[in-house]
């Protein structure tokens, strides 16, 4: 029986996950390359045979064999086992990616509003066509074995993506809203917009501009927003599964937007102190009436003005429609009011003021070492060793998603050593040491106690212990503040962990006046104590434990004495100001 190995590679990771503008996008772009990757695994499962296909990294499904997992890293390895020549097995992976790129394209093109134009779908057809990337390659495993094929399908399919292919699109015109490089496909007009001569030539000619909220709901398009079709496909993209059901028709919130998030903890025990009535009550906090859809941002009482509802409620733009849209803010905002001293009632400090939420994004430190065996001593165990720690890294993966949830905070993307999320600030050390420590638990010390198994070298050169750990970076950012510039913060704040020397993490906080100020600091063996001593001056910060003023002398006295401030001077001083 011939055995080949067989990698593939979807791209690019850029365009579908941080090109974002709200959440919804990010999330979104996560979701929809899992679904591809997924979609990638069974079409070559259809074109060899379901059971000739055994997937080795990562796990797709769970242990029953039916749901499908939704945070799938953008690749997969399997190995395929049967009596198919060299040119059957070419022939399969040239099939699919040729139906994974016509899937993909078919797909997004059926997500655009309805009655467009043949001219409007062919044009964004050549932008979905020209977009998505599929690298695969596969080798026999009787001549190379395991060790040796895995090798060469690395190295052949990062050369293949560092060659990068691409399709040229000549495009002149304005660019979407999103990504900044597609032109515009699909456009909503500004509440009283009319057509000039240049409004008409900033866009291409054939895009595609709705007006009819039945046709394409306000939260999915706001006024004034294009959309290139790549974008347009990830903000109508609900989750993994049948496509055809993907299509968001009802809710402008399937992922919690940056104003919510920053009030997750409110939110939660508004929930808890008023009981079955806090459902009514939020409701008209969100959708005051006047406003067309929900909107997180209508909690903070400086954005209920009647700018905002002459934005995106029911008033046109005319003179008169001013003193409605102005009437209905005024009453927004004394129901606000009323709502705020309710939950000061039931003991809730300063409602509704938190600004800043917690980005988190990490992966496993060496994983491409832990991938290739170099801690293996027999690297014929390497298989092995891969579908081990793909069944650990999945098993992780489920409990981040079923941990990270209502009030500490939201997963995006937990693929198992790779992972981004969203968290509360008054949950992130209590977060960060719980993943941390699970992360450890279920992977790191379950593959130590597989050492007589595969034989691994637990000691580095230079006699360290080798842990698999990973290095987070963390932003902290106002809810205005753009996503965009958020998660690139989030991934320079990872970076510098892994500079100082992996099993760390840095944060990063993004003060909305403008600045940046960063620190790293190692997980370590005293994880548990700084997290939680951390944990304690955040908290007695929140409730008025004491003042933040000791913060900004203690930055002062670090500065004054520089690498001169010892470990006992520094502690000397903060228990002197606290």
């Amino acid at each position: 029986m011939k055995k080949y190995l067989f990698s593939l590679t979807i791209g690019p990771v850029q365009s579908f996950i941080a090109q974002a503008r709200k959440t919804q996008d990010l999330a979104a772009g996560s979701k929809m390359l899992s679904a591809l990757a997924r979609w990638a695994f069974e079409l070559l499962g259809k074109e060899l045979g379901e059971d000739k296909v055994q997937t080795i990294f990562p796990k797709f499904f769970a242990e029953d064999g039916s749901k499908p997992v939704d945070s799938n890293p953008n690749r997969f390895l399997a190995v395929i086992e049967a009596d198919f020549s060299r040119e059957k097995i070419l022939e399969a992976g040239k099939n699919v990616e040729k139906k994974l790129k016509e899937k993909f394209v078919e797909d997004s093109l059926g997500r655009l509003p309805k009655r467009v134009k043949d001219k409007q779908l062919e044009y964004a057809r050549k932008q979905l066509e020209a977009h998505l990337q599929v690298y695969w390659a596969a080798l026999p495993l009787e001549s190379e074995g395991y060790p040796g094929a895995y090798a060469k399908l690395e190295a052949l399919v990062s050369g293949m993506k560092n060659y990068r292919p691409f399709k040229q699109l000549m495009e002149r015109g304005r660019k979407c809203s999103v990504d900044g490089q597609l032109n515009v496909v699909v456009y909503r007009k500004k509440l009283g917009e009319r057509g000039n001569r240049f409004e008409k030539a900033t866009f291409a000619p054939d895009i595609i501009e709705v007006s009819d909220d039945s046709v394409v709901k306000i939260w999915t398009l706001q006024p004034g927003e294009g959309l290139s079709a790549l974008s347009y496909a990830k903000r109508t993209f609900r989750k993994a599964g049948d496509v055809n059901a993907d299509v968001l028709p009802f809710e402008p919130h399937e992922f919690p937007s940056t104003a919510r998030l920053c009030l997750l903890h409110d939110l939660h025990l508004a929930k808890e102190g008023l009981k079955e009535k806090w459902k009514g009550i939020e409701k008209e906090l969100v959708k005051p009436a006047g406003y067309k859809h929900s909107d997180d941002q209508l909690l903070y009482a400086e954005n209920i003005t009647a700018g905002n509802f002459r934005k995106t409620g029911y008033f046109e733009q005319k003179e008169e429609s001013g003193k409605a849209a102005e009437k209905a803010a005024k009453a927004a905002l004394k129901n606000h009011q009323e709502q705020v001293r309710k939950l000061k009632a039931v003991g809730i400090k300063n409602p509704f003021t938190r600004k800043y939420y917690a980005v988190m994004i990490f992966d496993g430190d060496d994983m491409g070492k832990w991938l290739r065996g170099e801690f293996l001593t027999d690297h014929n165990d390497l298989q092995q060793f891969h579908e081990k720690m793909a069944e650990l890294l999945w098993e992780f993966g489920a409990w981040v998603k079923g941990y990270l949830k209502e009030e500490k905070g939201e997963v995006v993307y937990a693929g198992g050593d790779d992972f981004l999320g969203f968290i509360s600030l008054p949950s992130l050390f209590e977060v960060l040491k719980k993943i941390r420590k699970k992360f450890d638990c279920l992977v790191n010390q379950p593959l130590q106690e597989e050492t007589e198994k595969f034989q691994l070298r637990l000691m580095d050169e230079t006699g360290k212990k080798q842990d698999f750990t990973f290095s987070a970076g963390i932003a902290l950012a106002h809810y205005k503040q753009p996503l965009g510039i958020v998660l690139e913060e989030a991934r320079k704040a990872e970076k510098e962990a892994k500079l100082a020397g992996k099993n760390s993490f840095a944060i990063s906080q993004i003060r909305h006046s403008g600045g940046t100020t960063r620190t790293e600091q190692s997980f370590g063996r005293y994880l548990v104590q700084q997290l939680d001593a951390m944990e304690s001056i955040r908290s007695g910060l929140d409730n008025g434990q004491y003042s933040n003023k000791f913060i900004h002398i203690i930055a002062q006295d670090m500065r004054t004495w520089g690498a001169g401030m010892s470990a006992e001077i520094l502690e000397t001083e903060v228990f002197r100001l606290l």
